[in-house]
């Protein structure tokens, strides 16, 4: 296909997942021209049942919808809507405190890969979706996993149990912190 005919045409992506967590469906749409940009998206929640071959359907459905209503003409659809499960076979947990190389986060917003748009529609409805998501789009994609470092670079001092809330921190938890050799320390007054 020469440049001047893949000008014109639009690259709709469409997913759709079923959540066990709440029973209900989501399903997204992404408009994206020859370079990748988004241009425009849509997200959907329902419910229905749990059947990936519907959920799939319906996700293709509202992709021809979205591109009519939008005045798409020359249009290719890309679906993988199969259940989430199955695509993401390592999922991965950490702080929600990260720091991100430039080269990952540009993969995320614009690479034409799925599995970032696929888990973001996955943990959209997660409690803590930022312990989450990052860490399991980066140990999942070969050429980003051999660069994560498994250590949040904090310095925490946590109630015990269940380590939801931090302590504050003073002075007298100077010498801690340095012996700890983290970069970065949380929480303070």
């Amino acid at each position: 296909m020469n440049n001047f005919i893949y000008h014109e045409f639009i690259k709709i992506n469409v997913d759709g997942v079923c959540l066990p967590q709440s029973g209900s469906t989501s399903i997204g749409v992404i408009a994206r021209d020859f370079e990748g940009l988004v241009i425009t998206g849509r997200t959907l929640f329902f419910f229905c049942p749990r059947d990936a071959g519907l959920v799939e359907t319906l996700a293709t459905c509202c992709g021809f919808r979205f591109a009519v209503e939008h005045g798409y003409s020359h249009m290719i659809i890309e679906r993988n809507a199969t259940n989430i499960v199955n695509q993401v076979l390592n999922p991965h947990t950490g702080s929600a405190w990260t720091i991100m190389s430039r080269p990952f986060i540009e993969y995320i917003i614009m690479g034409w890969d799925n599995l970032p748009r696929i888990l973001l529609m996955y943990y959209t409805n997660f409690i803590s979706s930022p312990e989450g998501y990052f860490q399991t789009v980066v140990c999942n994609i070969p050429e980003f996993a051999k660069t994560v470092i498994n250590h949040d670079m904090y310095y925490i001092k946590w109630d015990n149990p269940p380590k939801q809330h931090p302590h504050v921190l003073s002075l007298n938890d100077l010498g801690r912190m340095i012996w700890s050799n983290a970069a970065f320390a949380r929480k303070f007054k």
